[in-house]
């Protein structure tokens, strides 16, 4: 009988240590996850002021892209205007000036644009693509004019594909688009 009442106190002594241990660990607990929250709330505000932050900065970046892209539309309207009579390779050489004169003030403007961390920059990538769509334009008017010349002059697309150094098929598919 004596080992009983023995292991008897052993065991409430055992679970009221637990209980205590659990009631600290409780208290712990919460005075973590209360410090947790304070420190969150902090955070919040400090994304919230980076968030504004970032939409301004994104806001004046896109003003200028639209800037931009006035700009370049006013000088399409500039070079359509063109007459005929311009040689090809000036038109281009002067294509090619206006659109580094662009390209160079999107540089210029991003060079200003300090501690920005996540922008996007889709839109002046869309510039830079238009910019190389009027490039390629240019070049494929010119593929284009040689290939009407030549079929004019009564070369086969074989004679016209050796001299242009360019493949039938594409030759074939000028004529049936471009020349009809």
């Amino acid at each position: 009988m004596g080992t009983a009442i023995t292991l008897l106190i052993i065991g409430l002594a055992l679970i009221v240590l637990n209980l205590r241990a659990i009631k600290k660990e409780k208290n712990s607990f919460q005075g973590i996850l209360n410090t947790a929250e304070t420190d969150m709330k902090d955070i919040e505000v400090e994304i919230g002021k980076l968030r504004k932050e970032f939409a301004e900065t994104l806001l004046e970046v896109q003003t200028q892209i639209v800037s931009l892209e006035k700009s370049i539309e006013n000088n399409k309207g500039i070079y359509d205007n063109k007459s005929i009579e311009n040689d090809e390779s000036d038109e281009t050489m002067e294509l090619d000036t206006v659109h580094k004169k662009i390209y160079k003030d999107i540089v210029d403007y991003n060079d200003n644009i300090i501690d920005v961390v996540d922008i996007d920059f889709s839109k002046i990538n869309n510039i830079n693509e238009e910019i190389s769509e009027d490039k390629e334009e240019k070049n494929n008017n010119i593929k284009i004019n040689e290939i009407k010349k030549l079929i004019d002059e009564g070369l086969s697309t074989e004679e016209i594909a050796d001299k242009l150094k360019i493949g039938k098929g594409e030759i074939l598919l000028i004529k049936d688009l471009y020349l009809k």
